[in-house]
């Protein structure tokens, strides 16, 4: 988990990280559910949506950007995984920030997330 965090910024794959750590990408990958009750793949994913939240509410990079920063090079895949993790689009999400800091009416939901999570 901790070589997936600290290098989340490069297009990172199970194959990759097993190179890195020194297994093969199938009992890396068997291993890491077993302990973490997610897949390898998930997790990389979760790990981006974290940073690209950081990026868009605190940024005015475009999605292209962000989707590159946080390691996707084809930021409509990159939709669908945000989509998929938060619940809404990297668009929609950015605008509901923007909007409750414009009203100063920000609801917290613990996540620091304008849209429900799936």
């Amino acid at each position: 988990m901790h070589y997936v965090q600290m290098n989340i910024l490069q297009n990172l794959t199970p194959s990759s990280i097993a190179q890195n750590v020194g297994f093969s990408s199938s009992h890396l990958s068997r291993r890491f559910k077993m302990e973490t009750g997610v897949t390898l793949n998930q997790y990389i994913n979760q790990q981006r949506i974290i940073v690209a939240r950081r990026l868009l509410k605190h940024t005015s990079m475009p999605i292209r950007e962000v989707a590159e920063h946080c390691g996707v090079s084809d930021w409509n895949y990159f939709t669908k995984i945000f989509r998929n993790e938060v619940g809404c689009t990297p668009t929609e999400f950015r605008k509901g920030e923007q909007s409750d800091l414009k009203n100063n009416n920000k609801v917290s939901f613990g996540n620091e997330l304008p849209c429900v999570l799936k």
